[in-house]
């Protein structure tokens, strides 16, 4: 077997056993920790892509080692170039996007202020850098699988030699060595099971481990926004209002005074959802988008 084709094989051993490694361990994570995000379809995308490519990969450099062919580690390597620079195309976009929603925004869900943060030219690089060194394999294995040696070496297999059958007394055909195609094809469909099983129990959410009605944590916009009076600063609740509550009056009057860290101690202390955390979180109502915390 020319050299260049064992490299090529070997490639593709290698590089399904470390993707199928990935994925198993994602699994783990995931089967650990639960939660895929909203993005459920492209969690499926990528972990049974993943799968199925390495698959491919491995039947096809099993097929060149056996001298049966280079079709299948060819259309599998063509393959993966192709998903690798999809996520690539689709990561640099999403980076943009990211960028984009940082301007609209003067704070991030976890409060962090997008004046001097968010995604940049350091994000870029780091992708661009990922997406080249995984295409680098994917096409170093294909120049050496597509060179004229390797298919010199698989037009002059000699034919199978017959193997004498005790059974039949008499030489027959050697048998195909099924058994080891289904040793490698085996921890790829257990992982494909498994994936479909902890992707359909996977919750939409991630659960990032905090307590339901824990202070300081919003899913959704407050009801109280609509408060919001271009910047000017909201009283809060008298002790006739329904929402009045004694206990975080003198931080609320303070924060409405201008104290920016009673801002903050009111937004930690208070009951998510309620009006004082949003007087909080929007710094007593200067601000239109809440800071979560950081007013001062």
């Amino acid at each position: 077997m020319p050299g260049i084709g064992a490299a090529a094989a070997v490639l593709g051993f290698v590089e399904a056993g470390l993707a199928l490694g990935v994925v198993a361990y994602v699994l783990v994570m995931l089967a650990s920790f639960g939660g895929v995000g909203s993005d459920i379809a492209g969690a499926v995308v990528v972990l049974v892509g993943s799968i199925v490519l390495s698959g491919l990969l491995l039947l096809g450099s099993l097929f060149l080692v056996r001298r049966s062919g280079r079709r299948l580690l060819v259309g599998a390597t063509i393959a993966e170039g192709v998903l690798v620079l999809g996520l690539g195309i689709w990561a640099l976009a999403d980076s943009s996007t990211m960028a984009v929603s940082y301007a609209d925004y003067p704070y991030d869900d976890y409060g962090y202020s997008s004046t001097s943060s968010g995604p940049g030219a350091a994000v870029v690089v780091a992708l661009l850098t990922v997406l080249m060194v995984a295409l680098a394999l994917p096409v170093v294995r294909l120049a050496l699988v597509a060179q004229p040696a390797v298919g010199s070496w698989l037009r002059t297999r000699p034919p199978a030699a017959p193997v004498w059958s005790a059974e039949t007394q008499q030489w027959t055909a050697p048998r195909s060595g099924s058994g080891v195609v289904l040793a490698l094809l085996a921890p790829v469909a257990l992982l494909l099971v498994a994936t479909i099983v902890v992707l359909s129990t996977a919750e939409d959410s991630v659960d990032y481990g905090i307590a339901d009605g824990a202070a300081g944590v919003y899913g959704t916009d407050s009801e109280w926004s609509y408060l919001y009076d271009g910047g000017d600063p909201v009283a809060p609740p008298t002790s006739d209002d329904p929402e009045f509550e004694a206990r975080y009056d003198d931080d609320a009057q303070d924060c409405f005074g201008g104290d920016l860290g009673a801002c903050d101690d009111l937004y930690s202390e208070t009951e998510v959802g309620s009006l004082y955390e949003w007087l909080g979180s929007t710094c007593g109502g200067r601000e239109e988008f809440e800071t979560y915390g950081s007013c001062e």
